[in-house]
């Protein structure tokens, strides 16, 4: 089971959504920052020490 948390900062324009295993006390977590870049939304996403992001583009 996991945790799933939204939020919106108005700042920067950008949804944050984080994972956490209810069932895994040693589980940092997932983050997952949506945002809006020109005609592209961009996913950032990170575990720990590793970041990756993926684009994608309005047809």
């Amino acid at each position: 089971m996991h945790k799933i948390t939204f939020n919106f900062d108005d700042a920067t324009d950008t949804l944050k959504e984080t994972h956490v295993r209810m069932d895994d006390p040693n589980d940092k977590g997932e983050t997952y920052y949506y945002t809006i870049e020109g005609d592209e939304l961009l996913l950032k996403m990170a575990n720990d020490k590793v970041t990756c992001r993926r684009f994608f583009k309005r047809e």
